[in-house]
């Protein structure tokens, strides 16, 4: 059947299910009579092009669209996926006039708003919103630095979501159906002052400082699902109790303002009562004072799944019985390990420990190990479960001429000269985590490749900067039973080839002293970050079959070569 005998309504359906926006422009081109129809041209939008993103900030995909769009033929579609926001800025020239009349004060139709940004706050603005944009359903107001009124913000009566970012002081008044509250305030109020269980609709809340004070039972909605706090003090034991259908709580504590009585040296947060909790994180920024001891006992109830620990003082009671528990990140915390578990995270051990042993009574679900975090460089891993197919380490630098990076790093010497399979036959999917110092390093590929059942490599360049860390994903197919020939994909730019291995000669003496066991010559995976640009780099094979790391622009970045050859 030809797509023009489909009806509009099935062909929107198939448009709205299209990822890639290139792909949504070639089925318009391809199709004229598609391209050329009024309806469906009017309800197609681009993906990932909104104004405002969920965290309420101008969306960096869209300013760069906006200010550089010269498909002038698709404008309509591009205006089409912006059409249902409106932004309040202090400076909007950037933006072509096409633009400003879609998303800010001079648009002519205002009916059919959702979404709403306000980063430069004046009580005539919110009057606007309350005469003229009655359909708002998320509002986001940020950085105004003044006492912002919603006291009337009733008069939205579709309004779900509201976040209220980096002001002065907020006044709320009452909504019956707002469903997700966010809050950063500069100045310090109490729970009491706030007066949320006027919310009864609330099911997500969330405070982004601490700036609550003297939290307690009663006065928390008992509708929330959600609940994100910053806090100065650990709360009472009650707090939480009523909260009956909370599935998520994170709770972030901070040190105290100078002047308040500090923490408690024992702590309880009781969460016993809560029948449908599922996750729970705590994390403890408080910086305490030396030659004491603290502790912060954390009562969890049995239906907890997921379970954050990112403190030196908090653990959970041998007692807590934890059924249902599948994720455990822990930060130096005491805290069994049930026998559901699926997922593990270490975050920190102590600095004296130099030797991991997982217990012989491993949990027999446990299928990812996470260790990225941990710093140590003494630390190596032993006895690894057998069933883990995940296994996340960062790895120890060694070598004088260039930083070698190698999985022996991690292991003991026992595992690395006694067995030719130095991870567990389950293990498929391996990361490894670089701390880098020197813009020049190595890695080791063809231990991985060797030894190892890895099929999935990753490698994280942790450089110790502020920028996103580069990952480099590589697919590992070993073509044969021996490994002569193996093929090495990079996953992002689908480049690599096949790598043909060289054999390690021995003499007839050694091979009867040893098991038959095939070796090859070392593989290395070379970097040199001081020539990458913006540009996207890939992969390809130099001499001996060993891989090269290059930049888009051509030039050779980093090769793999016992003899470390270079080319420029």
């Amino acid at each position: 059947m030809s797509l023009l005998r489909l009806s509009n309504l099935l062909l929107l359906h198939i448009i709205s299910q299209i990822d890639d926006n290139i792909d949504t422009i070639c089925l318009l081109l391809t199709c004229k009579q598609l391209y050329r129809n009024g309806s469906v041209r009017r309800s197609t939008t681009f993906k990932g092009i909104e104004a405002i993103t969920d965290k309420g900030q101008i969306s960096k995909q869209f300013q760069a669209t906006a200010t550089r769009f010269k498909l002038n033929t698709f404008k309509d579609i591009l205006e089409n996926s912006i059409s249902d926001q409106y932004v309040i800025l202090e400076e909007f020239n950037d933006y072509p006039q096409w633009i400003q009349q879609r998303i800010t004060k001079y648009r002519a139709d205002t009916s059919n708003i959702t979404t709403f940004l306000m980063t430069y706050y004046v009580p005539s603005s919110l009057q606007i919103l309350y005469n003229d944009v009655p359909s708002i359903e998320t509002l986001f107001i940020n950085n105004t630095h003044i006492v912002v009124d919603l006291g009337s913000i009733s008069l939205l009566p579709r309004l779900e979501r509201l976040s209220v970012h980096s002001v002065k002081e907020v006044k709320l008044g009452q909504h019956t159906t707002l469903k997700s509250m966010k809050l950063k305030v500069d100045t310090r109020c109490t729970l009491y002052d706030l007066g949320l269980t006027r919310f009864v609709s609330l099911t997500d809340l969330s405070f982004k400082n601490q700036f609550v004070s003297s939290m307690g039972p009663g006065l928390l909605p008992i509708s929330l699902t959600s609940l994100t706090l910053k806090l100065n003090k650990t709360p009472p034991r009650d707090t939480f109790h009523s909260l009956k259908s909370l599935v998520k709580l994170k709770i972030t504590l901070e040190n105290v303002p100078k002047g308040e009585v500090e923490e408690e040296q024992q702590a309880i947060i009781d969460l016993e009562h809560l029948p449908n909790l599922e996750t729970f994180k705590l994390t403890d920024n408080k910086s305490y004072k030396k030659g004491k001891k603290y502790s912060i006992e954390m009562i969890v109830p049995p239906s907890i799944k997921i379970l954050t620990i990112w403190s030196d003082w908090a653990q959970v009671p041998s007692q807590c019985v934890m059924p249902l528990l599948e994720t455990i990140d822990v930060y130096k915390a005491s805290v069994s390990l049930p026998r559901g578990l699926e997922k593990l995270t270490y975050w920190s051990l102590d600095p004296s420990c130099h030797l991991m042993t997982f217990p012989s009574n491993y949990p027999p679900n446990l299928e990812t190990i996470d260790l990225l975090d941990i710093e140590s460089n003494e630390l190596v891993i032993d006895n690894i479960p057998p069933p883990v197919t995940n296994l996340s380490i960062p790895l120890k630098r060694s070598g004088k001429l260039w930083s070698d990076y190698s999985i022996t790093s991690k292991l003991t010497k026992a595992i690395v000269s006694q067995q030719q399979q130095w991870l567990p036959l389950n293990t498929t999917h391996l990361t490894c985590k670089l701390w880098v110092v020197s813009p020049k390093f190595v890695f080791r590929l063809d231990e991985v490749i060797n030894h190892t059942n890895v099929r999935d490599l990753s490698i994280i360049i942790d450089d110790f900067s502020h920028v996103p860390f580069p990952t480099y994903q590589f697919s590992i197919q070993r073509l044969d039973k021996d490994n002569n020939n193996v093929l090495v994909l990079e996953k992002l730019t689908m480049t690599g080839g096949i790598i043909t291995q060289r054999r390690i000669s021995k003499n007839q003496q050694q091979q009867q002293q040893q098991d038959q066991q095939t070796q090859y010559h070392p593989i290395y995976l070379h970097f040199d970050l001081g020539v990458v640009t913006t540009t996207t780099s890939y992969i390809e094979f130099g001499l001996d079959g060993n891989l090269c790391v290059k930049s888009a622009t051509g030039t050779i970045i980093g090769c793999m070569d016992t003899q470390h050859y270079s080319i420029k």
